[in-house]
């Protein structure tokens, strides 16, 4: 009878051991002492900026959804002489992201050339998007065979880029020559 007595003394010796282990820890966290401190960032995992080890929403996710926008540049060109020939007009779906998110800008641009000379010409054209430092960014070339005077002819896409075309298109026309 005294072996029974001292093993139920002992798993309450232990019982107790295990309360007082689990109120201290309880206090701890109700005292702001706890292990599980607040870790504050993005909890956004599909954000670039998403912080694995934050608990606590700051409101710093960044969103990778685009900022979308049409941009429209017309550009006239006109012979050394002065004479008109045809008139590009661009329009460019930009998409802008974030600068921490994996996608590229900008979009399909597309072209219409329109002829604003009084006669039918024939032409070769190269359509430059210039980066901010100057640099040629995309290039597009190709022919007119002819174009009728207020003719209009869709180019389709031309590019995919981040340059937007209303800032920085440059046309170089080459071989302008008037057809029957």
């Amino acid at each position: 009878m005294g072996m029974k007595t001292t093993t139920f003394a002992a798993h309450l010796k232990f019982f107790f051991i295990y309360l007082t282990i689990s109120f201290l820890a309880t206090s701890c966290c109700l005292f702001g002492n706890c292990e599980d401190e607040e870790i504050r960032g993005c909890t956004n995992p599909t954000s670039p900026n998403f912080n694995n080890l934050a608990n606590v929403d700051d409101g710093s996710c960044i969103s990778c959804s685009p900022t979308q926008a049409t941009y429209i540049n017309s550009v006239n060109t006109v012979l050394s002489n002065g004479a008109p020939v045809a008139n590009f007009r661009f329009t460019h779906d930009y998409s802008a992201y974030h600068f921490q998110c994996s996608q590229t800008n900008g979009g399909p641009i597309t072209a219409t050339i329109t002829s604003s000379a009084p006669v039918a010409l024939r032409f070769d054209y190269l359509i430059q998007g210039l980066g901010a430092t100057g640099l040629n960014a995309w290039s597009y070339q190709g022919s007119i065979i002819r174009i009728a005077p207020g003719e209009a002819i869709f180019v389709s896409q031309v590019a995919q880029t981040p340059v937007r075309v209303d800032v920085g298109v440059r046309i170089l026309l080459s071989n302008v020559i008037q057809v029957p």
